[in-house]
């Protein structure tokens, strides 16, 4: 699993579209007096946003980091989008729509955060038996176990972020690339 972009994460798309349906909401005039609760609802559903797009390009375990604050962020607009219910800013049919973006996009992001925490295990499980070889052995690298699934052409550079064989690390594959 490659991005090149944030913009490509389901995630980041249904609170791209939750944001931007909720800013229609938030201009319907008996809403819009309702300063407070309008910049709540901006502040928390652009930060789903913001946070998915900023945690991007960064280590698997910060991202997943941001990944926590997005999820933070999509329950906090879910209770806005519950508010606006009972403020009869939204219809019944608008209430569910909203709570179904939420909802989606909630479980993308969750998703993503789980892969995360695989990559992140699967990583430090594998410096752990690396530095486990090398102590068994004398230093010398067990034969059996030296052989990198992912590259076997090198399977001394495993650990290297740059190595394009290297699966250890979603952050770092081809996707810091900003411009």
């Amino acid at each position: 699993m490659t991005f090149n972009s944030y913009r490509e994460l389901v995630c980041w798309q249904l609170a791209v579209q939750l944001r931007d349906e909720m800013i229609e909401i938030t201009d319907r005039t008996i809403v819009a007096r309702n300063r407070r609760f309008c910049d709540q609802v901006g502040d928390s559903t652009r930060s789903a946003v913001a946070s998915i797009a900023e945690g991007f390009g960064r280590s698997n375990k910060e991202f997943r980091r941001y990944l926590e604050i997005a999820l933070g962020s999509l329950r906090e607009s879910e209770n806005h989008i519950d508010e606006a219910l009972k403020r009869r800013y939204l219809s019944a049919t608008e209430h569910q729509h909203f709570r179904g973006l939420t909802k989606g996009a909630h479980q993308a992001a969750l998703g993503l955060a789980h892969y995360l925490e695989q990559r992140i295990r699967a990583a430090s499980s594998q410096r752990i038996r690396k530095s486990g070889d090398s102590r068994n052995t004398g230093g010398a690298r067990n034969s059996s176990r030296s052989r990198n699934p992912v590259n076997p052409v090198n399977p001394g550079n495993a650990g290297n972020p740059g190595n394009p064989g290297n699966v250890s690390n979603l952050a770092d594959r081809g996707r810091h690339r900003r411009g």
